[in-house]
């Protein structure tokens, strides 16, 4: 009885103090307010970003999607008092307060008073994940396989034990009911990416027999919610066992790879490099130290909600898809001969490593890859990074080896000048056709990956032959014996690696299309609510997921670099000039 009693106070003052200004545990707004429009009843539960003030972090954020999806309802005439909001750090916090809220629901719910809960489950994500967002797709396979051998008799009954709490003991501001760090005592805030804690990881069994359960309440919940008649969106991570209304989906590994790797093509024109002149290419590809052996260790399912490894394998997939075929024909070489001719997606160990927890790693990983046997330094025309926090050190590595210039080296249309010209609307910048890269060549460069022999019968060293038109590529400034700078991809945008971007040290970043996902998601949801579908938007197609075919909700990664930074970062307000160095 406490508890209902609680709970209902608990929806009661979270819708109320969503209006600005109000206080938690204020009275219910009055009759003689606005009119309550047709559109019903949202509630929004998410995981908690948790506190830190680094900007060395991903601007992929729940903490900053909440407010836009919020303000693309209210755009769409939806009152402040009809959004409810809920953060939990953990899966069992989040499962058990949508349970309540579920039970509340269906008790309170008038005829013709639609709802639509709009979910983005709390998956575990290890130190690597996190490097590339909060938005990243997690695999629940193994999770709901676990959920489904565990017998709970409290899972889906909406029961709560003697934990309880109310807006009153966690105070937010915004209509926000927190399990998490947000209404929470604020913590010591991190200083950096490398000082946030581990707490996502899920590898204690005790940690995976709850999520487990957790997961089957949450389910049971869901289920319940939509026998009543209520409609239920799932973003980012899939729940196998639940059919939802709309599945919003946010970035996989597979496609983090494959941007960075299309990008990449794109930029040193792979298409036209040949056997005789290929393109330089190293692919730096994070992963857990625990998980290098991940082979021997798929079948142990209490490590994580991921099996070991698919992360990883998965974005090294994604990149061979675009990569794959130039390798395959030499149009492509690996200076550290990790890849080559005959490799394929089963070789991402060859090129995946620990890089800890700050940058001396990658950095130490690059220098092995890119020095000679006596010491020299290799041309190169392009690092995929995979992230910023990993290209942070490519970058910083790259200057010390003593590379030379920057990406404006590879495309002059592109330059500080440029890009400041665009922002104060002088003109836009316009894209020419990418010149080859002109690295210098080293004493000490390593042959091909392949060992293969050039036209003359001598071995190709990394493509330091000449090309059709009788340049060397590889042969920069005569006397001048400094390589110059490469392509760098990374994913993130980092607010910190920003300035890199400006200046040409990183080639490009990309993020989820934020503002994009939020106006469609509230536009569906909307039409969920008021015609019970998600109306005709262009983004949302019926896709194979899990086996089954789910309304899915899918925009393009934002690809970012110095060309269109104004439009995509500083325009949407992700980012401020200040924070280009501007």
């Amino acid at each position: 009885m406490a508890a209902a009693a609680s709970l209902t106070l608990l929806l009661t003052t979270a819708a109320c103090s969503f209006h600005e200004g109000a206080k938690t545990g204020s009275p219910s707004p009055t009759t003689s307010g606005p009119a309550r429009t047709k559109s019903g009843h949202f509630a929004i539960f998410l995981p908690s970003d948790g506190i830190t003030l680094s900007q060395h972090t991903p601007n992929n954020k729940w903490a900053a999607f909440l407010p836009e999806l919020r303000q693309a309802l209210n755009a769409n005439h939806v009152e402040k008092s009809d959004i409810f909001v809920s953060t939990d750090t953990s899966l069992t916090d989040q499962s058990r307060y949508l349970a309540e809220y579920v039970t509340s629901r269906i008790k309170d719910r008038k005829a013709g008073d639609p709802t639509t809960i709009i979910l983005a489950p709390v998956a575990g994500a290890d130190s690597i994940t996190r490097q590339y967002g909060d938005y990243v797709s997690q695999d629940l396979t193994n999770l709901a396989a676990q959920a489904a051998r565990i017998s709970d008799p409290a899972a889906g009954d909406g029961s709560t034990g003697d934990q309880d709490r109310s807006p009153a003991a966690s105070p937010s501001s915004g209509g926000t009911k927190s399990g998490g760090k947000e209404g929470s005592p604020t913590p010591a805030p991190s200083a950096s990416k490398e000082e946030e804690s581990d707490d996502g990881d899920d590898s204690d069994p005790q940690r995976w027999n709850e999520d487990a359960i957790a997961y089957k309440k949450m389910v049971s919940a869901l289920k319940k919610a939509r026998q009543s008649g209520m409609h239920v969106v799932l973003l980012s991570s899939d729940l196998p066992d639940v059919n939802p209304d709309l599945f919003v989906s946010f970035a996989d590994a597979r496609k983090i790879g494959r941007i960075q790797a299309t990008e990449l093509v794109r930029k040193l024109e792979l298409d036209k490099a040949s056997r005789q002149n290929p393109r330089r290419v190293e692919i730096l590809l994070p992963i857990q130290a625990e998980d290098a052996d991940a082979s021997a260790r798929a079948g142990d399912q209490t490590r994580s909600a991921r099996n070991p490894g698919t992360f990883p394998a998965e974005a090294f997939t994604g990149i061979w898809e675009v990569l794959g075929p130039y390798f395959k024909d030499g149009r492509a070489v690996s200076p550290s001969a990790l890849l080559g001719t005959g490799s394929g997606p089963q070789d991402w160990p060859s090129i995946s490593y620990d890089p800890g927890k700050d940058i001396s790693a990658t950095k130490a990983e690059l220098a092995k890859r890119l020095h000679g046997s006596e010491g020299g330094r290799t041309a190169i025309d392009g690092v995929i990074a995979m992230n910023d926090f990993i290209a942070s050190g490519v970058v910083s590595e790259l200057g010390d080896l003593g590379y030379t210039g920057s990406s404006a080296d590879i495309n002059p249309e592109i330059s500080i000048s440029g890009i400041v010209g665009n922002f104060t609307g002088r003109r836009d910048l316009n894209k020419k056709p990418v010149p080859s890269p002109k690295p210098t060549a080293s004493p000490h460069t390593p042959p091909a990956a392949d060992g293969r022999k050039g036209p003359d019968g001598t071995t190709v060293q990394n493509g330091q032959e000449e090309d059709a038109g009788g340049t060397d590529r590889a042969a920069g400034t005569p006397g001048d014996d400094r390589p110059s700078w490469p392509i760098v991809t990374g994913y993130g945008a980092y607010t910190d690696n920003i300035p890199q971007i400006v200046d040409g040290e990183q080639w490009m970043t990309a993020l989820e299309d934020r503002k994009g996902l939020a106006n469609d998601l509230a536009r569906a949801c909307i039409g969920l609510n008021e015609k019970g579908k998600t109306g005709d938007i262009a983004t949302i197609t019926r896709l194979k997921t899990s086996g089954r075919e789910l309304m899915t909700l899918d925009r393009p990664l934002v690809a970012v670099s110095a060309s269109n930074l104004k439009s995509a970062m500083i325009d949407t307000n992700y980012i401020k000039p200040a924070d280009a160095g501007l």
